[in-house]
């Protein structure tokens, strides 16, 4: 009696555990799904904003060369 009981409750201990267990990675899963998608949106954002600063840099300097060849004149 006292060691089927006691098997049973190891038994029943261990599929806790094994619940616990499952839980706290599926967790960690979408912590990691969702921390990929976070750096692929700041790696996306990075690059908009260094395609946006070169093109004001381009058109910035193009008014800065036609605004030099006004004062030349």
């Amino acid at each position: 009696m006292n060691q089927t009981y006691f098997v049973v409750t190891l038994f029943a201990f261990l599929l806790i555990i094994l619940i616990v267990i499952r839980y706290w990675l599926n967790q960690l899963e979408k912590k990691s799904k969702t921390s990929d998608e976070l750096i692929a949106w700041l790696k996306d954002l990075g690059q908009r904003l260094e395609n946006s600063t070169a093109s004001v840099d381009n058109k910035l300097t193009k008014n800065m060369d036609m605004f030099n060849t006004r004062l030349d004149n």
